[in-house]
């Protein structure tokens, strides 16, 4: 505790906690670095600064707020917890581990991390760097490791949590897994548990925990059109985006559809490695609905972007139509101008694609 009342990381949600805040700041810590976390989490609470405004406030809005994080499913279903509350306890957060728990989205370790910070509860918080910090400090060697069970580390976890201060406890091994006692090179010497650490003097506390073999990634591919109309900066944006081009395959749709679901989109379409290829496939989709192009779509560039096990390549291509073909917008397709697309729900690879086609981002960030 005396190191983490040195060195422990200075957080927003730290400096004046609140349950409301320590909920907000754990569903998006998941799986998402808190230096992505940090600017975020300022501007979902000026949006929604308690849970009344979040419960009442359109699925689409709380999206819009969270794009860019990533994870999707964590904004609705924290939108849905919000709505849980207001219906079934009357707006009032639940005072304890047990009651988070029967909230959508919220699973055993954002439970006791919200019970603990927010409530003083003496409960644990155990995620990746905890049971780091912990199999470290019980297991000399990968082989021992190899046999301590999530059960276990739990049992420990529970017994070790201080009285007086468990959210500051918690977050201490947080921060001591994040910062000191790393995945790859642990720093031993500036560990405060050095000295106590049967991993350490193993030798190779590298090896603790073993890796887990990860899924392999899915490979996706892309192409996706950003058009400009008359009347200012008019982009295509389907709620629930067809896969536009041909022979595009069943696979692009439900992946797209799976991992986008409720966000918005440029139209999308079937991947070319080649620059001139993608051009002639938007070109003449847009042909054969009757349209013309007052600026010929050009090739905006390439870029690479990674969601959950995703790995995608997108192509961009960009250009200026004359109007819609018979002065109806296309079936599927709305028409949003620059200002309003702000307040839209935007994927990240239209996003993306969309700074790249207007010459606002490098390809290869």
């Amino acid at each position: 505790m005396s190191w983490y009342d040195r060195a422990g990381r200075p957080l927003p949600w730290r400096e004046r906690p609140s349950v409301y805040g320590t909920w907000i700041s754990e569903i998006m810590l998941q799986q998402t670095t808190v230096a992505a976390v940090v600017p975020r989490w300022h501007e979902f609470l000026r949006c929604f600064p308690d849970v009344g405004s979040l419960a009442a406030a359109e699925e689409a809005e709380v999206l819009n707020a969270w794009s860019g994080l990533g994870y999707y499913r964590r904004a609705r279903q924290l939108h849905a917890a919000a709505k849980t509350i207001v219906i079934t306890l009357d707006g009032r957060l639940p005072v304890d581990e047990a009651g988070w728990s029967a909230l959508p989205g919220i699973g055993a370790y954002t439970a006791g991390a919200i019970a603990s910070i927010g409530l003083g509860e003496t409960v644990p918080a155990v995620d990746t760097n905890v049971v780091r910090v912990l199999s470290r400090l019980v297991c000399h060697t990968a082989n021992e490791a190899a046999s301590l069970t999530s059960a276990s580390v739990r049992i420990l976890a529970t017994a070790l949590v201080d009285l007086q201060r468990p959210g500051d406890w918690n977050q201490a091994l947080m921060d001591l897994g994040a910062g000191v006692c790393t995945t790859a090179v642990p720093e031993c010497s500036a560990c405060p548990l050095a000295g106590q650490c049967r991993a350490e003097a193993g030798g190779e506390p590298e090896t603790i925990p073993p890796a887990r073999s990860r899924p392999r990634p899915i490979k996706g591919h892309w192409s996706l059109l950003v058009a400009r109309a008359p009347g200012g900066l008019l982009v295509a944006l389907p709620q629930a985006p067809p896969a536009l081009l041909e022979n595009t395959g069943e696979e692009l749709r439900h992946d797209y559809g799976s991992l986008y679901r409720g966000y918005r989109s440029l139209p999308f379409g079937a991947w070319s490695a080649e620059p001139g290829d993608a051009v002639d496939n938007w070109t003449q989709w847009w042909l054969r609905l009757g349209g013309a192009w007052s600026e010929p779509p050009r090739d905006a560039g390439m870029f690479r972007h990674a969601i959950t096990r995703y790995r995608l390549q997108a192509r961009v291509v960009a250009g200026s139509v004359c109007g819609w073909p018979g002065g109806a917008v296309p079936e599927g397709v709305v028409v949003v101008s620059e200002a309003e697309l702000k307040d839209l729900p935007l994927n990240t690879p239209s996003l993306r694609a969309f700074e790249l086609a207007i010459g606002n981002q490098d390809p290869n960030q």
